[in-house]
């Protein structure tokens, strides 16, 4: 399966995205498991597929990676802490190869952003390879929010708080920004922790 040409087709629908109507992250949810699932289709009698809400812990099940919300931020947990759930898990439900995660919005939410992709970088979790899309669209002028500089710091501060729980892997992360039903910017990080234009 090439996710990557996934992703890359998903890609080309938000790019016509009218950000005069109202979404949210669910209508990437279900446009991308469509797509996924006439190749690695959800199954109920064998534990490889497709994955949604893929949790990171669960008590003598699936024990990898667990989280803490300090008050301010995630941070990574070991006793304590509860599961980091990823949107979309593909492989065996126990060591899933690849990991995505999506965001859909009017608001481009750092936190929200660091914590995605402190749970694609954690050693403690199985992926080989690991997806972001983040679209943030909606507004009349281009976001100071979403610059190469901002998302370069919500890597830098999933690696930080990871600290030796952090993994580089495989990766391929996208921040769309679109305006008035056209895309203004187009980040991707793929390999080196950092966003270019593209």
């Amino acid at each position: 399966m090439d996710i990557k040409l996934i992703i890359k087709e998903t890609i080309e629908q938000i790019n016509g995205l009218d950000s005069t109507n109202h979404y949210n992250e669910r209508y990437l949810h279900h446009y991308f498991s469509k797509i996924v699932q006439d190749v690695c289709p959800i199954s109920f009698s064998s534990d490889v597929g497709l994955h949604p809400e893929w949790a990171t812990f669960i008590k003598k099940d699936r024990e990898y990676a667990r989280y803490l919300f300090n008050g301010q931020h995630y941070i990574p947990a070991e006793e304590n802490g509860s599961a980091g759930f990823i949107d979309f898990a593909i492989g065996k439900a126990e060591r899933p190869k690849y990991a995505i995660e999506f965001k859909l919005s009017r608001k481009l939410n750092q936190e929200g952003v660091i914590f995605d992709y402190m749970k694609l970088f954690d050693k403690r979790s199985p992926f080989s390879e690991v997806f972001s899309v983040i679209v943030y669209y909606g507004h009349k002028s281009e976001s100071k929010l979403c610059k190469v500089n901002i998302l370069n710091q919500c890597i830098k501060e999933a690696q930080y708080r990871l600290s030796n729980l952090f993994v580089l892997r495989p990766h391929h992360f996208h921040v769309i920004e679109i305006i008035k039903g056209r895309v203004v910017n187009h980040l991707y990080s793929s390999d080196t922790l950092i966003f270019k234009n593209l």
